[in-house]
């Protein structure tokens, strides 16, 4: 029957795969405890020393091993310390959640619009925490459509923008807004459509992160890809139907499990450095680092559906047509015009290392943007980072939110690190 397909087989495949992999953890962990006894016991120091390796060894390896075959089927909660979620907006393909604080004092609202990518809105979590003291933070973030009846309708680019629209609606005026990765697109288009409106809710700054802005001149394996891909190749080798024990049934979508291993492939070199490193961080029983590593996988491993229609009108806007750069997106009938953007300041933010959105494609923001004026601009390199590391994790608490204050708080900018040597 249709629910037999590729899909449904391997979400029953990958739950199997998930119980042997819990198993194996199991027997791992006995296997650590066993040899954590003997090196306690044992009158040889080369034995105990060797049982003691072994053990933490094979403790690090049941981690692994029991992380990385976990099917994550719900979104990672956030679990920010001394902090509450605050629902503003909860409708079928998102919701807008407000993170408050017991810290007093006004601070600038700020709503940070989480890529629909593959992965769940909580891999910003250290985002939102290198940003939470310094200002009032929102995020919107996208739910898994295979979790959304066919009922709710189809969730194609149009939508994802008129969600956009209602959330920075609601948020009303004097908002200041951050795309990161995929949003900064539709970000950019509705915050002109807005302008071009004369809408009260306009944003007062918008950052954009790692995003692709114009790809027009970027050539790697993944641009060329996506430009040369047929529609109907996509249909038929990539998304599928949601299975019947989902809400979603029938839904057509690019499954988060082939996403995952697109992606791990694509940055294969350095997840093998990653997961070398928290490997030898959980065998020192290095809590520190190997709780950064850690966290950041179990929200990577998260991965979630894409619907057809989004993920087919992504690539036909942003890597076929160039929609946006070329002037020829349209929203609510009406093409958008980033020149109508006058006075939202506007900040982007680009990695030298970034391979999936190579430099140049989100600082083309700023010849795009061309009347906003010059004092309300700034763009920033970072000359080491590369994708994520501009947009989560210690190094964006540390160097990249910084920044985004100092912008948004119309401070003057710190002068940017050198580039390493080569």
């Amino acid at each position: 029957m249709w629910y037999w397909n590729r899909y449904a087989l391997t979400d029953i495949a990958r739950k199997n795969f998930e119980a042997f992999g819990a198993m194996s953890a199991f027997n791992l962990k006995l296997g650590s405890e066993f040899f954590k006894a003997q090196s306690q016991i044992s009158l040889s120091k080369d034995y105990a020393h060797g049982a003691k390796l072994l053990s933490a060894q094979m403790d690090a390896a049941s981690q692994m091993f029991r992380s990385n075959t976990r099917r994550y089927n719900t979104p990672p909660p956030f679990n920010i310390p001394d902090t509450t979620e605050n629902s503003l907006l909860d409708q079928p393909f998102y919701k807008l959640t407000r993170f408050e604080t017991d810290s007093g004092g006004h601070k600038p609202k700020l709503m940070i619009v989480a890529p629909m990518s593959g992965h769940y809105a909580s891999l910003l979590r250290s985002t939102v925490e290198g940003l939470l003291p310094d200002h009032d933070v929102h995020m919107l973030e996208w739910k898994n459509p295979r979790d959304v009846p066919l009922s709710e309708g189809v969730f194609d680019f149009e939508r994802y923008m008129e969600c956009l629209f209602e959330a920075m609606e609601k948020m009303g005026p004097d908002t200041h807004v951050m795309g990161i990765s995929q949003s900064t697109v539709p970000l950019l288009a509705v915050s002109a459509y807005m302008a071009q409106t004369s809408h009260k809710a306009q944003p007062k700054s918008m950052t954009l992160i790692g995003g692709p802005i114009d790809t027009r001149h970027s050539k790697t394996s993944l641009h060329d890809f996506a430009r040369k891909v047929s529609n109907d190749w996509l249909k038929t080798q990539i998304t599928d139907s949601v299975p019947m024990w989902y809400k979603g049934q029938g839904r057509r979508v690019y499954p988060g499990f082939t996403q995952l291993i697109a992606l791990m492939n694509h940055g294969r070199d350095q997840h093998h450095d990653r997961l070398a490193q928290l490997y030898g961080a959980l065998v020192k029983k290095d809590l520190g680092s190997s709780a950064e590593f850690k966290s950041f996988y179990k929200d990577y491993l998260a991965a979630m559906d894409l619907d057809e229609a989004f993920f087919i009108d992504t690539l036909r806007h942003v890597y076929k047509d160039h929609s946006l750069a070329n002037g020829t997106l349209t929203f609510r009938g009406q093409k958008i015009d980033l020149g109508a953007l006058k006075t939202t300041s506007l900040m982007t933010i680009e990695g030298a290392d970034d391979q999936i959105a190579p430099p140049g494609e989100t600082h083309a923001a700023q010849d795009l943007c061309p009347n906003i004026p010059a004092n309300k601009r700034v763009k920033f390199t970072h000359p080491e980072y590369g994708h994520y590391g501009i947009a989560v994790g210690a190094r964006f608490q540390k160097n990249i939110a910084p920044r985004i204050t100092a912008f948004i708080k119309g401070e003057k900018q710190k002068p940017a690190p050198k580039p390493p040597k080569r």
